[in-house]
Parts: C-alpha cells; sequence; structure tokens
C-alpha cells in the first residue's frame, strides 16, 4: 500500500499539462503576433520565451524527479518540451513570414513604379 501512494507523489506537485499547453501556445502565438508586426520584437520575444522554459525544466533536470516523472506518466515530458519549443518557434515563423511579407511587397512596389 506505501508503494502505491509513493508513485503518486511527483506528478501531484506539478502544474496540469493544460496548464503547460495553455501558457507556453499563449506566449508563442503572442510572438508570433509581435514579430509578424514587427520583424525585430523576435528578439526579446525568444529571450522571454527561453527564459520561462528555462525556469521551468530546472525541477526537471533533476534525475530523480525526472526518471520519477517519466514511470509515472511517460507523456508528460514530451508534451512540455514540444509545448516549449512552440513558444520558441512562434516568434522566428513570425519574423520569418514578416521578411517574406516585405520582401513581396518591395518587389511588388517596385514593379509598379517601373511601369
Amino acid at each position: 500500500m506505501i508503494a502505491f501512494l509513493l508513485f503518486f507523489e511527483v506528478l501531484d506537485k506539478e502544474p496540469p499539462i493544460f496548464d503547460i499547453w495553455w501558457w507556453f501556445l499563449f506566449i508563442g502565438v503572442i510572438g508570433f503576433l509581435l514579430s509578424f508586426a514587427h520583424r525585430y520584437l523576435a528578439i526579446p520575444c525568444i529571450i522571454f520565451a527561453t527564459m520561462i522554459c528555462i525556469f521551468n525544466l530546472t525541477e526537471f533536470w533533476d534525475p530523480h524527479i525526472n526518471s520519477s516523472i517519466w514511470y509515472e506518466d511517460a507523456t508528460y515530458l514530451p508534451q512540455v518540451y514540444l509545448a516549449m519549443l512552440l513558444s520558441i518557434v512562434g516568434p522566428l515563423l513570425g519574423a520569418k513570414l514578416s521578411s517574406s511579407r516585405r520582401k513581396n511587397w518591395q518587389m511588388s512596389n517596385a514593379e509598379a513604379r517601373t511601369k
């Protein structure tokens, strides 16, 4: 009975996976929108997302906690890592789409001036 009670001792202290997805997708979408509006805003968004990711990963770097979480729920950590990755990729994607949008806009203006 004691082993069964010790089994659920790690993940009850961690935030639910829904909250992790919600916050990291929120950070990624806000970063995407900011960097899509102004390409140079991608850098502070990426720095902010990276700081939040590192802050959340510090507990998972402990080998005992990490192995206990893997034993308790094998899908928790991959989902956390994927959510963190999306929060960093969002601003990068926004900056890339913003730069390609500006290139197309400049090319169409150049063509209009030559006609």
